[in-house]
């Protein structure tokens, strides 16, 4: 008799991708690379068969992550709106000063 062949559920080659993603994280960038990519293939194939199934938790998570991520970029671009202006005030007073000190003999006469 040749060689008996074991037949390996879905679960049984995620598993073991996993498993070697996980062994991977030491070696070379290659094998990392390639090893994510394995197991992304079987996770994804996981969840196209329906042996893995997306929590309830983990997608209200990730859509409450993705809301506040799009808060925290709409502040972040006003406070950056915000700085540029104030930078512009700032640049503007700082000539109106060095005009006004020019314009009064230098530093003797304006003390701070």
């Amino acid at each position: 008799m040749r060689g008996t062949y074991q037949k390996r559920t879905l679960s049984d080659n995620l598993a073991e991708m996993i498993d070697f993603y996980e062994k991977s994280k030491d070696m070379s960038l290659e094998v990392k690379q390639s090893a994510g990519d394995q197991c992304l293939y079987w996770i994804e194939k996981a969840f196209t068969c329906g042996v893995v199934e997306e929590a309830p938790s983990l997608a209200k998570k990730l859509r409450e992550c993705q809301e506040e991520n799009d808060k925290l970029k709409k502040e972040n671009s006003q406070l950056n709106e915000e700085n540029i202006k104030l930078s512009t005030k700032y640049l503007t007073l700082e000539e109106n000063y060095n005009n006004l000190k020019k314009m009064v003999g230098g530093d003797k006469f304006l003390r701070r």
